[in-house]
């Protein structure tokens, strides 16, 4: 942090105060600087503070206004003016999957977070006004302790961290700054747009709110940082009992979870997700995860949470990668020998364990053939008998989704084994080392 200060000036100290909490382990801190009256303000307070050199102002450009190209180009004049390197990243957004307010903090987030590298230090000028009203707004919306924590004043943000240090600043102290000092801004009209929820709260709700209640802005934080305890007390109780009930890696027991009571298994389904960095199942979806615990697991039940799905079998609940749709039964495949062989569909790949006796006894075995069930397939027994395969899947309790994608080997039209759970028995020595060494690499149960 001694390498990034700068020097003290009396008319932001309550703006700089806030700024010093700065870690000494920043390498780089780079402001948001959209060219409004808050990151104007913060960027002129930032460089009072530390050394500009040290410093980057980064304009994400939405593409959305006409005007746009003007103000990255306002942008850019104001950070030449302070000697500040400035960056302007261009950014795509797609409304299919939601509003346009969200879909465009989505963009500007995905940008900003591929940008900043190790040790940088995103900020943002997000002030007390905003945490209130984000609090207001996600009570309006229905939201959990989650969301009623409101803007996190630190959070990991791709390889770096963002920070919101003047949360705590209210909005009037900002304003003040920027206009005794004579900062110029842009006023970005949609802030105003009443289509907006923000912009319908600050021309139509705000005020009045306000003039009935001046302490809005305290008592709303207030309700965040409450929200934001409970979180963390959530949070914590909810790895406790995720620890209880896994089974191994992405599966959870079922009958340790109906000890639980319903709100601390979606605590815990939150929490299991939350481990990889998956999409955030909501409601509906964790109402669906529920309801597998009583769900007939012959009729092979999920729930699919973007890229991802959970599923149902044999007492456990399994997290893995979204599947589609399972090889077909035409499919074959020409193994040769020693390789490593793809498989389609998310079936993963056969690979040799390689040994000094290996490459000739897979020499002795020749090319193989890899399909995948059609029906009707008999796999022989030590005793020479013979069974369904069908039968031999359920009795090693793999999964249905699994049974749909295991790899049956053929050699010269005879099946000599079902990936490495099976191979056939009247091999002889030679082959059936070979056979041996074969292993199933997949991600069919997400361990």
């Amino acid at each position: 942090m001694d390498g990034l200060r700068r020097f003290q000036d009396d008319r932001v100290t309550d703006l700089s105060a806030a700024l010093r909490a700065l870690p000494g382990d920043a390498d780089r801190l780079i402001v948001g600087f959209s060219g409004g009256r808050d990151s104007t303000a913060l960027l002129d307070v930032c460089c009072r503070l530390f050394d500009p050199a040290r410093l980057m102002a980064l304009h994400v450009c939405h593409g959305l206004d006409p005007n746009c190209d003007d103000w990255a180009r306002f942008c850019a004049d104001r950070a030449q003016d302070h000697g500040v390197v400035f960056k302007r990243l261009d950014v795509s957004v797609d409304t299919t999957a939601g509003g346009l307010e969200a879909a465009a903090r989505a963009a500007r987030y995905g940008a900003i977070a591929a940008y900043i590298g190790p040790g940088d230090v995103f900020v943002s000028a997000h002030h007390a006004d905003d945490q209130a009203q984000t609090v207001l707004i996600q009570a309006l919306r229905g939201a959990g302790m989650r969301g009623l924590a409101g803007m996190p004043v630190w959070r990991a943000l791709g390889v770096g961290r963002h920070w919101r240090p003047w949360l705590s600043i209210a909005a009037a102290a900002i304003a003040n700054h920027a206009e005794t000092a004579g900062l110029d801004w842009v006023d970005d009209p949609s802030n105003a747009d009443s289509a907006r929820d923000r912009g319908y709260l600050d021309a139509e709700i705000w005020p009045a709110l306000i003039s009935r209640w001046p302490a809005a802005v305290h008592t709303l934080s207030r309700v965040g940082e409450r929200a934001a305890e409970a979180r963390e007390a959530l949070d914590r109780l909810a790895t406790i009992d995720l620890e209880t009930v896994r089974v191994a890696g992405a599966r959870l027991s079922l009958s340790q979870l109906a000890q639980l009571s319903s709100a601390r298994r979606k605590e815990v389904f939150l929490a299991w997700c939350r481990e990889q960095a998956i999409a955030r199942p909501d409601s509906r979806q964790l109402a669906e995860i529920e309801r597998l615990l009583a769900a007939r697991e012959h009729n092979s039940p999920r729930v699919v949470i973007a890229d991802y799905e959970i599923r149902r079998f044999d007492g456990q609940l399994f997290r893995l990668p979204a599947l589609g749709k399972p090889p077909s039964p035409g499919t074959s495949l020409h193994w040769a020998v020693g390789g490593v062989l793809d498989l389609p569909h998310a079936a993963g790949r056969l690979v040799i364990n390689a040994d000094a006796d290996t490459d000739a006894a897979m020499q002795a075995l020749g090319p193989l053939t890899v399909v995948f069930r059609r029906g009707g397939e008999r796999l022989q027994k030590t005793n020479g008998q013979h069974m369904p395969l069908t039968d031999f899947l359920r009795e090693q309790r793999i999964a249905p989704w699994v049974r749909a994608r295991i790899p049956l080997i053929y050699r010269r039209g005879r099946l000599v084994a079902v990936a490495d759970r099976w191979r056939c028995p009247s091999l002889a020595h030679t082959l059936a080392h070979a056979l041996g060494r074969i292993r199933w690499e997949h991600a069919l149960t997400g361990d």
